[in-house]
């Protein structure tokens, strides 16, 4: 059972997105990203549209159950995929939000960056982004597809430039970047790429497999 923010002094947001904030926890011993699920009013009205309800995390237990444990078997099959090289922020607990009237995921707190952007004034930061996209990103989505999570590629950055702030670079020292995985958890359908060949050639045939918009959906029987 986890606590409420109010509980803990002076909580620092550390991010927010169309699936919910992000906090940081400081308790005795350790600290934990504390994610409360919301969606904005464009995204209810996505979700309205698509699914005839909110954002599932934001209200529903078993959607919750399904990001935390989807969270615990990504983090064995990254590190047998990856190695030391891309680690998951592994989930903690989960327990339902009075405050925010919301469910909320305690996660492991991973301290690390984002990449540089491409740059004049940081070229010695410039191989940051290919070591993630071409390094992390674009082998991690073609090994969610063949072991069935064909909804977290989304999340993994298939189309969607955003996706790249789901990473953290938390080691830069070692000859190979270090990256973490940090949000797993999606606030609207996968229909939205910025790039349109992906949309028609991707995830709209996907959606015809799922009879629905993906929305971070797994198939368990590639998976299984």
């Amino acid at each position: 059972m986890t606590n409420s923010i109010s509980e803990f002094s002076s909580p620092k947001l550390l991010g927010a997105g169309r699936s919910g904030r992000v906090f940081l926890i400081e308790r005795q011993n350790d600290r934990l990203a504390r994610k409360i699920f919301y969606s904005d009013k464009i995204a209810t009205l996505i979700h309205y549209i698509f699914f005839g309800s909110p954002n599932p995390y934001v209200w529903n237990q078993d959607a919750i159950y399904c990001a935390f444990y989807r969270r615990k078997i990504l983090g064995a099959l990254v590190q047998f995929w990856f190695g030391d090289r891309l680690q998951v922020s592994d989930a903690i607990a989960t327990d339902w939000n009075p405050e925010f009237k919301a469910y909320q995921m305690d996660t492991v707190f991973i301290k690390g960056r984002h990449v540089a952007l491409r740059q004049p004034c940081s070229r010695d930061r410039n191989p940051e982004l290919r070591a993630l996209t071409h390094g992390i990103m674009i082998p991690l989505q073609a090994k969610l597809l063949r072991s069935g999570f064909d909804g977290l590629i989304w999340q993994a950055g298939k189309g969607t430039p955003t996706a790249l702030n789901n990473f953290l670079l938390v080691d830069e020292s070692s000859s190979d970047l270090i990256f973490a995985w940090i949000d797993m958890e999606s606030g609207v359908p996968a229909l939205f790429p910025i790039n349109l060949l992906k949309l028609f050639s991707f995830y709209i045939p996907k959606a015809t497999v799922f009879d629905r918009a993906m929305f971070d959906d797994v198939n368990c029987s590639k998976l299984k």
